[in-house]
This record gives structure tokens, sequence and C-alpha cells, in this order.
């Protein structure tokens, strides 16, 4: 985020505290989506439909996550299973992320599939030499376009997807 808001003030020639910005943006977001945050359709059906174990690797603060799975009735799922680039100190793309959340569940990275919907984070999976399942919401989506890469667009799709890759 800092690094963000940094080209944005670089960009417009601007001198403001990032640090108090990026509060002041976190905070805005917070209610935003205290007001209209709801699931992806379609995953918490999905959810219930995956036998295998799943976690949440973010590029954002853990506080973050536990404020957006709860607002969307998620989090009870994932209790103990979200990793956060801060606590891990990587940052998709870098695949250094997903390793610390493959060690946190008790399994080899190689073993692991990624589900994403950024492209730094479809990177990290392509990085960490792992299967990515790219949700594209829209028919904007920017496609990534390699071997590793299965592109999607329903949640009611990912569950046989799985099945196919394992």
């Amino acid at each position: 985020m800092v690094e963000i808001l940094t080209a944005i003030c670089d960009d417009y020639h601007l001198s403001l505290d990032l640090d108090e910005l990026e509060k002041e943006y976190r905070e805005e977001l917070r209610q935003l989506f205290d007001k209209s945050l709801k699931p992806v359709v379609g995953v918490p059906q999905m959810l219930e439909n995956i036998h295998l174990p799943v976690c949440v690797a973010s590029n954002g603060p853990a506080s973050k996550m536990q404020h957006t799975l709860g607002l969307t009735g998620l989090l009870p799922r994932f209790e103990g299973k979200l990793f956060s680039a801060f606590n891990a100190g990587y940052w998709k793309p870098d695949p250094g992320l997903l390793t610390y959340a493959a060690k946190g569940m008790g399994v080899n990275l190689e073993n692991c599939v990624l589900v994403e919907d950024s492209i730094p984070g479809v990177m990290a999976g392509i990085n960490a030499g792992i299967p990515v399942f790219h949700y594209c919401r829209d028919e904007h989506s920017e496609p990534v376009n390699h071997p590793q890469v299965t592109r999607f667009s329903d949640m009611e799709e990912l569950p046989d997807l799985l099945i196919q890759a394992v």
C-alpha cells in the first residue's frame, strides 16, 4: 500500500504523510466494507463442496482479513488459517508468502494449488511453481496465458477444476 501511495504522490508531485494517508485510506475502506461487503457469489457453496484444507494468504494485514471474512460470514471457515504478508515478510508476487502459508498449514508447497483473483497473486503461484486457478470475475480481467494457470469465472466451476488437478 505504501508503495502505491508513494507512486501516486510522486506522479502528482504531492508531499504527504504516507503513514497517515495509509491509515485514512484503510479506515475509509473499512467503512465501505461495513456498509456493503458481501461474499463473492458462489463462494460459500463452493467452500462446502471442497474437501481439501484451505487457507487465505493475503498481502493485506490479518486484521483486514478478519474484518472482511467476518462481515461475509466466512471467518469461521478460516479460523487459524489466515496468513498475512505482514507476518511472513513476503508480498505477492514473491512466492515466499505461499511458502509461509503452506508451512503454517503443515503441507509442502508442491502439494498446494492457488486460487487467486489478482495478477500479483497469479504471478506468486507461477513463481512458486504450483497450479494456479485464476478467478476472473468479468470479461475485462486481464488473462494470464501460462501453462500453470487455469482461468475460470464462476465459483461453482472450482470444485470440478480442483478434482481434475489433483
